[in-house]
């Protein structure tokens, strides 16, 4: 039986949406989930790339094309907004090489990412992110293609700023 994680909820939620079924596309990529906090309460925030598989270990990469907004209690669909109605400024399509002698620490540290939402959403967003958030943002900094990195900050900038302590809810 799957383990009931933040991450299998969350891919069955994504997957369960009729309006964000049309971007489950081959050439299409989906970026790791970010909470955000507004008077509604808890957001889970993603987007929809380009992003296509052209060697063992190239991807091509396109900036932020869709973003949509999760309701954390429900998982039912919040919004969708074009990328650049949050300022995501588009890029020209980049190739992103992990080298070989990175893969195994690459593998370990997406293991480690998905494992942290669990601990991370426990607090998030009334309790610091203390080591939890740091060590999420500092396995996730390294996951993440150095390209998209200013979109996620883009996407959820309260959030990337309590996980490096640098914010507070109360």
């Amino acid at each position: 039986m799957a383990e009931d994680t933040f991450w299998s909820r969350w891919e069955k939620q994504v997957r369960s949406i009729p309006q964000l079924k049309n971007l489950h596309q081959p050439d299409i990529g989906r970026s790791y989930p970010l909470p955000a906090y507004d008077d509604n309460g808890v957001q889970v925030r993603h987007f929809y790339n380009r992003a296509s598989q052209i060697g063992a270990t190239k991807l091509l990469l396109g900036p932020p094309l869709i973003c949509a907004s999760l309701s954390y209690s429900d998982g039912s669909l919040l919004g969708v907004v074009p990328a650049p109605e949050l300022g995501m400024q588009p890029f020209e399509e980049t190739t992103y090489t992990v080298p070989v002698e990175k893969q195994e620490v690459i593998r370990a540290l997406v293991n480690e990412v998905r494992r942290l939402y669990d601990p991370l959403m426990s607090l998030f967003p009334h309790e610091p992110g203390g080591s939890v958030g740091q060590e999420f943002w500092e396995a996730f900094t390294q996951v993440v293609p150095p390209i998209l990195l200013p979109y996620y900050e883009l996407l959820s900038p309260d959030f990337v700023e309590w996980c490096t302590n640098r914010l507070t809810y109360r």
